[in-house]
């Protein structure tokens, strides 16, 4: 296995929390789910028995998504943003500063909130409920214009969302949901990620890397609220393109419980499954310990891991061609600039808009048919020519 910091590890598992952190259990409780048997397959460019659609579709979604980002899809109409945010404060409460996720999202969120002459005060929530508490009751007592709660479960948050909107101040959330679905109690916005099309983007790939004769082991932790779709997402791939020839199964590991159950579940499942040839974990926090497990059954010239998130540490695995063949990344960069752009709706005026449901991230997916066109000494740069600033600023008619 490639040499990888047990410290980098636990940034990369972080950066999961990040997206969902500590969620309440809202999924199934089954541990797993499987797919119809394998059969004998048809050419990929014609149907498959049973199947409703030629696989021909999945391979050009995916070569499509293989592609940089050069053009961005606004989420709302464009509007005076400056007049509404200019002089004003956000309490920003993150679920932990120290992880890449928090990182490379501020490198969107800082220049996008100077441009419009917002003030940020960044209260660090160490990834602890008692912290991201704190945060909240020291906004409040500073009385300041919004709060932005970054990638914490609302669930967990329920009182401090209340004593919020009891000061009259609103609250806009991140990563907590899937796109254009109702807004939190007591929430104002929400900038969220588009985790039901990264699932569907994992099935494609799989779907075509197989010639829609996958044998796959799926990895959810069902106690983030946005996993099981995700997850889902994936299966209905399979049963959309090839439900007689692909065949997979579902494993709900905890994210606490990865570094010690994901190599018991994916050796055992090679064990007693030969033929297995993908592991998909819902995120890549989770692909050291899946590579581990390969490692150990010495399956790394048959075992394939696909996931989500692109995080730069994981990345290198598959710069090294060690069995990470696939990695989703959704632009988070943007999702900083997005997350801006939903605070200066609301201190607009917007109430309970579409834009304020679904900031229409950029995903792109990268694999070792791109992986070698990447610089790794500037991620910032892998999604592409698009200029967020740019982009943005139109928008907000700054420019």
């Amino acid at each position: 296995m490639q040499a990888m910091g047990f410290k980098k590890v636990l940034s990369a598992v972080f950066a999961l929390a990040a997206m969902a952190a500590f969620a309440a259990g809202c999924g199934s409780s089954d541990d797993s789910s499987s797919g119809t048997a394998a059969s004998t397959g048809a050419s990929s460019s014609s149907k498959m028995p049973g199947a409703s659609a030629p696989i021909s579709e999945a391979q050009k979604a995916n070569a499509d998504l293989e592609k940089p980002v050069t053009k961005l899809t606004p989420n709302g109409p464009a509007f005076d943003a400056k007049k509404a945010t200019n002089g004003k404060t956000v309490g920003w409460v993150t679920v932990t500063s120290a992880i890449p996720f928090t990182t490379i999202m501020f490198q969107g969120v800082n220049p996008a909130a100077k441009s419009l002459g917002l003030k940020l005060d960044i209260c660090d929530g160490k990834g602890q409920p008692d912290e991201w508490a704190r945060c909240f009751s020291r906004f409040i007592g500073q009385k300041v214009d919004l709060i932005v709660s970054q990638s914490i479960d609302p669930k967990i948050l329920k009182a401090s969302i209340a004593a919020a909107n009891k000061a009259d101040i609103p609250v806009v959330t991140t990563s907590s949901n899937f796109p254009g679905a109702p807004l939190w109690p007591g929430t104002a916005a929400e900038d969220p990620q588009p985790f039901k099309e990264v699932g569907k983007a994992i099935g494609d790939y799989i779907v075509q890397d197989s010639k829609g004769k996958a044998n796959a082991l799926l990895i959810t932790s069902n106690e983030v609220y946005t996993s099981p779709g995700q997850v889902q997402a994936t299966a209905a791939e399979f049963k959309k393109y090839c439900p007689k020839t692909c065949k997979w199964k579902i494993a709900d590991v905890p994210i606490g419980q990865w570094q010690d159950k994901i190599p018991t579940v994916v050796q055992a499942e090679i064990t007693k499954n030969p033929d297995l040839d993908y592991v998909s974990p819902v995120y890549d926090g989770a692909v050291p310990f899946a590579i581990s497990a390969v490692h150990a059954k010495n399956a790394q010239d048959k075992v394939k891991v696909v996931s989500f998130n692109a995080l730069p540490d994981i990345m290198k695995y598959m710069k090294n061609k060690d069995v990470l063949v696939a990695d989703v990344g959704v632009w988070v960069e943007q999702h900083g600039y997005a997350a801006i752009d939903a605070v200066a709706r609301v201190l607009a005026g917007e109430k309970d808009t579409a834009a304020l449901k679904d900031s229409k991230l950029a995903m792109r997916m990268f694999s070792v048919n791109n992986v070698d066109s990447l610089d790794f000494n500037n991620p910032a740069s892998w999604y592409g020519s698009a200029n967020l600033a740019d982009f943005y600023g139109k928008q907000w008619m700054l420019k």
